[in-house]
């Protein structure tokens, strides 16, 4: 089985088929983070965010979060959807879907109203699954 790769160019193909529309390499580079060392205590964006490096903090977006293959994160997580390619300790909070991909690892707590892991996927600690995730949700960071 060939692996998910995420790169600038998967990421545009994968976004282009989630939402049905095309992304430009100016669009990625707009949604994008890629940090040598990012530490914050609390970043609110009302847009879609691509992490690639290492982010420490707390991140809310009011759209999509993705990391790339090559992140690590020591974080706390909030967005509508949240897919996750890389390492990933700390706590994730999504209102919609949480997808570990094939080559993640993940330690620490999910709330979510959906769960989707790719066969390889790794995830170790607590999962608590919300139809209404909404009242985890904090749209402040």
């Amino acid at each position: 089985m060939k692996k998910n790769r995420l790169n600038a160019n998967s990421v545009i193909k994968f976004w282009e088929e989630i939402t049905g529309e095309t992304m430009s390499l100016e669009k990625f580079a707009e949604v994008c983070i890629i940090p040598e060392l990012c530490q914050t205590n609390g970043v609110v964006v009302s847009k879609d965010i691509c992490i690639q490096g290492y982010f420490e903090g707390k991140l809310v977006s009011t759209g999509w979060i993705i990391t790339l293959e090559e992140s690590v994160l020591e974080a706390e997580l909030q967005a509508m959807n949240i897919t996750i390619g890389g390492s990933f300790s700390g706590v994730i909070r999504a209102k919609g879907v949480v997808t570990l991909l094939d080559n993640s690892f993940v330690k620490g707590k999910i709330i979510c109203d959906v769960l989707e892991m790719e066969p390889g996927a790794r995830f170790t600690g607590a999962l608590k699954r919300q139809q209404h995730p909404e009242q985890y949700f904090s749209p402040t960071a």
